[in-house]
């Protein structure tokens, strides 16, 4: 229900009069409890007994609707009948009239709320509308919230009149709230008296039920009403909630006319107790309603309306009407009503003066045993246990606790929109302090309720163990993952060693082959050359030998190079063979599975039925199936035969591929002499050649940066070798990391005097402290590495009178790799 201007305006004013400072320091602060509901109460009581809406429907009537003439008539109406609009015309007196924003009058049938739409222009000429006065109103029937009210009302001063006799109710009655609207008298004891301006709001107790009364003040009011019973008349307006349940009583007051004491309160009448606990000792008399006066030190802050004291006895939870600024460890007198609440003994509707301020009282420690007394009840505790779990609400939030065989539930009473308790991790063990409530119809009896103030009062003892289930999961997950990984890479690193060494011992063969060829060879040519080696002198024949010693250190110094080849064509070997094999077992498959065998199947079928094969064929249901049967085993036939001419023709082409590989190799073997005139970008383009299994464009890019470079003379087997190392190093280093983009960039250029072949790639990179061993002999970073294929290479950098260099930015930075070579050498004709 939207809210009008005036019922805006008319709250606001109230919701102001509900404000009246509070103070400190020595000074005595009236409190109530009440207070915080008035403005919800009278806001509810406007805004559900007119609705505004009604107010803008069209103003005119039911057609053939008869005129309603007095109060009874329209209550009796049920909300739909009253919201079609009947007219009415009633005459009453006026019972209370607060400025357009509450108006009851009142006939001698019972009391109804009028809504005043445009109260100004209607009363126009008839002065100022009081309660007492007798007029004629005429409007419409409007549906309020619970009753039926009078809507676009009509004014006409009848004259001076009299409120009708007020009809005595109880607190109990009043709360059925069938009394809304009438006049009513009402006795109670008044708890709070707030003034602000010409206005007072006093809560009226009897027993447990409480009151709020409107009173517009007026000359020779008393200065407080607080801890007198009084006698009221007043209109009685029921607030109700969206299921029509009475949710609280305002009684309007005209003026003090209409306030009666019956019982004066004296100051003697507020009982000082020496401690808290003597509360509940006298407990008994707890039923006046009167006042008592405690003492105590505050130990924890709900908010700026709820704290708790405490003394050396117990505590007590004290409720205001009012914000009034205590802070913990603050020594407060407290006056106020006194009621066992669901917490424990309550001061209700107090007020509170300042004595002084020192530390919060000395916690007591929680036990198991202490649990099951009461001794702990409302008292400022700490406990240890171990966090269970958090609770998160709009505002309120706490921990779940638990301290041996009793679970805490701990409510932070500090309200914030942030988690403020998200540094304290489940299964910490914490030490908390804070106010213990009691067990009041409590079924769990290992169950506890607990209040602290902030953060600062939890206190981490432990913190929670890293490892749980979960992590102990994932960690054998792992371990069993990287175990099984090392078992296949250990065998298939024991296959690859075992072809290593075959290739090896084979290599060793054709060696000493080799060397016995040329033994005999020598022995040949020097039997033949006697008489020519006689004529020669000392010097030539020295020469002589000296040469041939140098070619057997040559061919010794190359064995490793030769050593290194072979292995990389064996791997271009093994990589095609794998496709061969895969090929052949695809053909001997289709071979064992080829539908010709079901051809027997139909010949068996003819030599059963030779006798009378066109019998069979055209009536037999078997023979009928065989001309179609045999239509689809020559498809698949024909699909079989040309998968496996597809298999062939693949098989050939790998065959090839492997004499291509073997020729290649023939063809470097033949290459002889230690130093050749050699173009040196054609020597690198031989070198990716040699590394062309690996080189796939469709997962690598290859970057050919060729400067132009003089020939040289050089030894070539040498430099190839050093090449084909570095190229297959940084295509292995870009596989290994991963990379989406992997690059491998070969760079030749030259400076005054030496020229360069860089290798640069984007892979794993290399560690820093792994950059002055990589060269050293049996030193790799790969696990299927042999270690000399580096030192080789940077030795015979050093025999050509070069360097072989690396550098790196390390881990995941890629490396590059440099070979430099003198320009100028001995014996080069472009030197």
């Amino acid at each position: 229900m939207a809210e009008s201007p005036e019922i805006a305006q008319g709250c606001s004013g109230l919701r102001m009069f509900l404000r009246p400072p509070s103070r400190r320091h020595g000074r005595t602060v009236p409190i109530k409890i009440w207070g915080w509901i008035l403005s919800s109460l009278v806001l509810q009581l406007v805004l559900r007994a007119a609705d505004p809406a009604t107010a803008q429907l069209s103003v005119a009537a039911v057609a053939g609707s008869p005129l309603l003439t007095n109060v009874v008539q329209v209550r009796n109406m049920t909300l739909a009948e009253a919201d079609a609009r009947h007219r009415v015309r009633v005459t009453g007196v006026i019972t209370y009239y607060d400025h357009a924003d509450l108006l009851f009058i009142q006939d001698p049938t019972g009391g109804i709320y009028v809504w005043p739409w445009n109260i100004t222009a209607s009363t126009a000429g008839t002065g100022e509308l009081r309660a007492g006065d007798s007029y004629e109103i005429e409007g419409f029937t409007g549906a309020g919230a619970s009753f039926p009210i009078i809507v676009d009302p009509k004014y006409r001063l009848l004259g001076k009149g009299s409120l009708p006799p007020a009809r005595p109710v109880s607190f109990d009655h009043l709360m059925t709230g069938v009394e809304d609207g009438q006049w009513i008298e009402v006795e109670g004891i008044v708890r709070s008296d707030i003034r602000v301006g010409d206005k007072r709001t006093l809560t009226l107790a009897e027993g447990e039920h409480r009151i709020l009364a409107l009173l517009d003040e007026g000359p020779g009011s008393p200065p407080s009403y607080v801890d007198t019973l009084v006698q009221i008349h007043g209109v009685c307006a029921t607030t109700f909630n969206d299921r029509k349940q009475v949710t609280g009583v305002v009684v309007s007051i005209p003026g003090p006319d209409h306030v009666r004491v019956l019982d004066p309160a004296p100051k003697t009448r507020i009982q000082p107790l020496d401690s808290i606990s003597g509360l509940m000792d006298r407990s008994m008399h707890l039923a006046s309603g009167h006042r008592v006066q405690l003492h105590g030190v505050v130990i924890l802050r709900r908010n700026g309306k709820t704290f708790f004291i405490q003394d050396a006895t117990g505590g007590v939870r004290v409720q205001l009407p009012q914000d009034f600024p205590v802070q913990l460890g603050d020594r407060l007198e407290v006056v106020g009503y006194p009621r066992l609440g669901k917490y424990g003994a309550v001061l209700e509707d107090a007020s509170a003066t300042l004595l002084g301020h020192g530390p919060r009282p000395e916690s007591i420690p929680f036990t198991e045993a202490q649990f099951q007394g009461d001794h702990l009840d409302t008292r400022l505790v700490r406990v240890q246990g171990r966090i269970l779990d958090h609770e998160r609400g709009d505002l309120d939030q706490g921990i779940f606790l638990q301290a041996g065989q009793v679970f805490l539930r701990a409510t932070l009473t500090e309200s914030s929109p942030q988690d403020l308790l998200v540094g304290f991790a489940k299964g910490s063990l914490v030490e908390v302090t804070g106010v213990f409530k009691p067990q009041i119809n409590n079924s769990d009896n290992r169950a506890a309720q607990f209040l602290f103030s902030s953060p600062g009062d939890i206190r981490v003892l432990a913190e929670p163990s890293w490892w749980n289930v979960l992590r102990l999961g994932w960690s054998l997950g792992i371990i069993s993952v990287a175990s099984l990984i090392g078992l296949v890479w250990g065998l298939m690193l024991t296959q690859a060693n075992a072809k290593l060494k075959a290739a090896r011992a084979e290599l060793n063969v054709a060696q000493d082959k080799l060397e016995a060829r040329v033994q005999e060879r020598t022995i040949e040519l020097g039997n033949a050359n006697d008489s020519l080696r006689k004529e020669i002198t000392e010097r030539r024949r020295m020469q002589a030998e000296m040469e041939q010693v140098q070619g057997r250190l040559v061919e010794a110094s190359r064995a490793a190079g030769r050593a290194e080849i072979a292995t990389n064509v064996l791997h271009n070997v093994g990589n095609v063979l794998n496709s061969v094999n895969v090929s052949a077992t695809l053909v001997a498959d289709a071979a064992k599975d080829s539908c010709v065998f079901g051809l027997g199947k139909v010949v068996e079928l003819f030599h059963e039925h030779d006798r009378d094969l066109g019998t069979f064929v055209t009536e037999d249901p078997r023979g009928r199936q065989v001309p179609a049967y045999l239509a689809q085993l020559y498809q698949h036939w024909v699909a079989d035969q040309e998968a496996t001419v597809r298999e062939l023709d693949s098989l050939r082409a790998n065959i090839d591929h492997i004499k291509g590989i073997v020729a290649m190799q023939q063809r470097h073997a033949r290459v002889s002499g230690v130093r050749e005139t050699v173009d040196l970008a054609e020597l690198v383009e031989y070198s990716l050649r040699l590394n062309a299994d690996t080189i796939d464009p469709a997962w690598v890019t290859v970057v050919r940066d060729f400067n132009p470079v003089p020939p040289l003379s050089l030894d070539k087997h040498w430099v190839l070798q050093i090449l084909v190392n570095l190229i297959r190093n940084s295509l292995q280093s870009c596989k290994e990391s991963g990379r989406t983009d992997p690059r491998v960039t070969v760079r030749v250029g030259c400076s005054e005097d030496r020229v360069r072949v860089s290798v640069l790639d984007n892979g794993v990179g290399i560690p820093t402290e792994h950059l002055d061993r990589i060269f050293q002999h049996g030193f790799t970073t790969r696990s299927d590495g042999h270690g000399f294929g580096l030192h080789g290479g940077a030795l015979a950098a050093q025999e050509m009178g070069g360097s072989l260099t690396v550098r790196s930015d390390g881990p995941g930075r890629g490396a590059a790799f440099t070979l430099e070579l003198p320009l100028h050498t001995e014996g080069n004709p472009h030197g």
